[in-house]
């Protein structure tokens, strides 16, 4: 099993969605990463080749911030595409809930599982 780095409950606001009221406003999206790492040894970890975090959410800031996606498979797709372009990461799992898209749950979404390609 490789290692993993997580981060849960990244919430954003994002613009998402195919109907009309959705283009108008934003909605808050979940943002759940489970990230598979290439194994390092003991000596290895530093600084310089690492997978950061803070960095992957920077990215997907960046990625809510260039405007409207209209699917969360898309959603999921874009951020598992950035997750991957990382040196050292072997798989990525995303989860994009859309947190008000149906009243009697607490949100609906889509996990996708990518790996890298060799």
């Amino acid at each position: 099993m490789a290692d993993q780095i997580f981060i849960e409950a990244l919430m954003l606001d994002a613009f998402i969605g195919v109907f009309d009221h959705e283009y108008e406003t934003t909605q808050r999206v979940r943002i759940d990463l489970e990230i598979a790492l290439l194994p390092l040894g003991d000596d290895e970890y530093s600084m310089a080749n690492i997978v950061r975090y803070d960095l992957v959410v920077q990215d997907i800031k960046d990625l809510i911030s260039a405007g409207h996606i209209d699917l969360v498979e898309t959603m999921a797709e874009k951020i598992a595409g950035i997750v991957l372009k990382y040196d050292g990461v072997e798989k990525v799992s995303v989860r994009v809930s859309k947190l008000s898209a149906i009243t009697e749950a607490d949100g609906v979404g889509v996990k996708i599982v990518r790996a890298a390609t060799t």
